[in-house]
Order: structure tokens, then C-alpha cells, then sequence
């Protein structure tokens, strides 16, 4: 006849183990959960971004576009207008700029094509900010100068940007 306490002791290893597995799939599920519940999130945020960077250029390709024939006085005016926009939205263009590429690495299962696209509307944005309207304390006349003769740039920069933007949150249904 086995021993009493042997009998409990057994039951207890045998019930502790099935405690131990029942708690790991668990632990397991809420992992999953948690990760999947961070996944949206980052997806969300990103396109949110991306719809905003977007939305940035547009209004900076508007302020810059004009007639073909303007008067030294209508670049004066976009460079002016351009100069005003820049100093109200340099610094959330900077901070966009870093939230999308945090929330863009965060996005694990994006694909790779897509990611690169959305990496190319973050880069935009950066080259807008140093390259189209640079803040370097340059005077009118050479913002100007720099500005114009990288319109051309910024209009296909653009409208990549407008169609990238459409086709991945339509694909995302954001």
C-alpha cells in the first residue's frame, strides 16, 4: 500500500505542472494580444503621419506655385509667404519627422516595398526642410533662388507622395 503523503505529493507535483501550463498559454495570449494591440497602434499613427507630411507639402507647393510669368515681386511674396510657414511649422515638421520613424520601425509586419515607400514620404519631408526652404539664415534672395530652382523637385516629390499616401491607406482602410 503506498504512503499517504506520497499519494498528495504526487497530486501536487501533477497539479502544479497543469497549473504551470495553463499559465503559460495564458502569459502566451496576452503577449500576442499586447503585440497585436501595438501593431494597430503603430499602423495608425504611421499612416496618421504620413497623411499630415503629405498634407505639409501640398501647403508648401501651394504657397510656392505661381505663374509661369511672375514679377520679381510675386517670388518676393511666395518667398515671404514660404519663410512664414516655415518659421510656424519647421519645428512639428522636425517632430513629425521623428515620431514617423519611431512608429515606422515599430511596424513590424508592414512590407518591405511599402515600407520603403513610406520611408521615401519621411525623407521628403526632410529635404523640404533642408534642401527646399533651408533654415540656415540665408538671405531672401538666396532662399529664393535655392527654392526655385528646386520646384520641379518638390512638384514630383509631391505628387509620388499624394499617390503613395492614397494606395497604402486605402490598402490599410485608415
Amino acid at each position: 500500500m503506498a504512503d499517504p503523503l506520497s499519494d498528495v505529493g504526487a497530486w501536487s507535483s501533477i497539479i502544479g505542472v497543469g497549473i504551470t501550463v495553463i499559465l503559460t498559454f495564458y502569459v502566451i495570449n496576452l503577449g500576442k494580444k499586447q503585440r497585436e494591440s501595438d501593431e494597430l497602434y503603430y499602423r495608425h499613427q504611421t499612416l496618421t503621419n504620413i497623411r499630415t507630411i503629405s498634407k505639409h507639402v501640398v501647403d508648401i507647393l501651394t504657397i510656392s506655385t505661381g505663374e509661369d510669368t511672375r514679377t520679381a515681386q510675386e517670388y518676393e511674396n511666395n518667398t515671404n509667404e514660404l519663410k512664414k510657414y516655415f518659421k510656424n511649422n519647421s519645428s512639428i515638421m522636425r517632430l513629425l519627422i521623428q515620431d514617423s520613424k519611431f512608429t515606422l520601425s515599430k511596424w513590424i509586419t508592414l512590407k518591405p516595398n511599402e515600407r520603403t515607400e513610406i520611408q521615401y514620404i519621411i525623407d521628403s519631408l526632410e529635404w523640404v526642410l533642408n534642401t527646399y526652404f533651408p533654415d540656415k539664415g540665408n538671405s531672401d534672395e538666396l532662399q529664393q533662388r535655392i527654392w526655385t530652382s528646386q520646384y520641379d523637385e518638390l512638384e514630383n516629390r509631391k505628387n509620388k507622395i499624394v499617390e503613395t499616401v492614397s494606395s497604402i491607406t486605402i490598402q490599410y482602410n485608415q
